[in-house]
């Protein structure tokens, strides 16, 4: 996977990759969130 995303963002400019960095770390954070909100059910 890690490959796709890498190919995918090569022509990208360093901020496009910054902006893509920081939504990438929430949806991790939020995506946590609604599993441990799953599990308790």
């Amino acid at each position: 996977m890690r490959d796709k995303l890498n190919a995918l963002a090569e022509h990208w400019s360093r901020d496009e990759k910054n902006k893509c960095l920081k939504e990438t770390s929430k949806c991790f954070m939020y995506m946590g969130t609604i599993i441990r909100l799953i599990i308790m059910q």
